[in-house]
């Protein structure tokens, strides 16, 4: 698998500890310009990494996607121990059908409602949540663009 990331202190410095208040991760609010752009192959991976885990004081995720119906999966993982949560499937947070190349459509991931794997080796999960992981398994893979990335308390 083939994996592109971002730190989420290069993109703009976020607070390190518990969360206060929703924490704006990038933002460009265009199209064109500064947003994010990713050419995911088939099986690869575009992922947004805090020096500092976010954890479980964070309520979610809530960002702009726009795409020709990229079918992708996020994940909540660590860096720390190399834990992550189960795949959410985009499908099940927003239409695919109603993604649009030419638009962006917001999207808000919960916390709360990702299962998280038990394992004796990984006690911190979700403790040492530190990148958020946009995956692409189709044939062809996707292209897309994010903006507004903010994790929401």
């Amino acid at each position: 698998m083939h994996h592109a990331y971002v730190s989420f202190a290069v993109l703009l410095a976020v607070c390190a500890g518990k969360v206060s208040g929703d924490q704006l991760i990038y933002s460009d609010n265009a199209l064109e310009g500064e947003c994010i752009f990713v050419n995911a192959t088939e099986n690869s991976s575009f992922w947004l990494e805090n020096p500092k885990p976010f954890g479980n004081a964070t309520g979610g995720i809530r960002f702009d996607i726009a795409g020709n119906h990229p079918d992708l999966s996020l994940q909540i993982g660590s860096t720390i121990d190399w834990a992550a949560s189960q795949r959410i499937k985009l499908s099940d947070l927003v239409s695919l059908q109603s993604l649009s190349p030419n638009e962006f459509t917001t999207v808000f991931l919960d916390f709360s409602t990702i299962q998280i794997p038990y394992s004796p080796s990984y006690p911190t999960l979700p403790d040492s949540w530190n990148i958020v992981l946009f995956m692409a398994f189709t044939e062809g893979g996707a292209e897309y663009y994010l903006d507004n990335i903010v994790l929401v308390e």
